[in-house]
């Protein structure tokens, strides 16, 4: 059985590109998550902060306008602590200090990006993908 999300995984993508956050959306939904998505950090800690129910996972773009990811996460760790923070970005020896739970250097397949969420939030998962399944 191919992954899937649980029903009801909530998830926060943030990133300034549309067609990075547009494309991630239809790909975790097809997966059976509910998204959210912002198209920077300060829109995204709105969004955390007027949520009726916390997100499972926020995934963020490392370079932003307005606020980055770098300071995204560190806010995140303070108004959401439990909620894990995963960020891609194509600069990955810029990302010293930062304060995500797991790093992705861009262009992330959407397999691997699967994979990352099963690191992040492997609770959230059902199902295996065909590389495990063969092992």
């Amino acid at each position: 059985m191919p992954r899937r999300f649980v029903e009801g995984t909530r998830l926060l993508i943030v990133d300034d590109d549309d067609a990075l956050r547009v494309n991630a959306r239809r790909m975790l939904e097809m997966c059976g998550a509910t998204v959210v998505c912002a198209e920077n950090g300060q829109l995204a800690k709105v969004a955390i902060l007027e949520q009726r129910e916390p997100f499972h996972a926020v995934l963020t773009d490392m370079e932003m306008p307005v606020m980055d990811g770098i300071e995204l996460a560190a806010r995140i760790k303070v108004i959401a602590p439990n909620t894990p923070v995963m960020m891609w970005t194509g600069r990955p020896n810029n990302a010293e200090g930062h304060e995500a739970d797991l790093l992705l250097t861009k262009p992330v397949a959407f397999a691997e990006l699967i994979e990352s969420f099963a690191i992040l939030i492997p609770d959230r998962l059902i199902g295996s993908t065909p590389a495990m399944a063969q092992a």
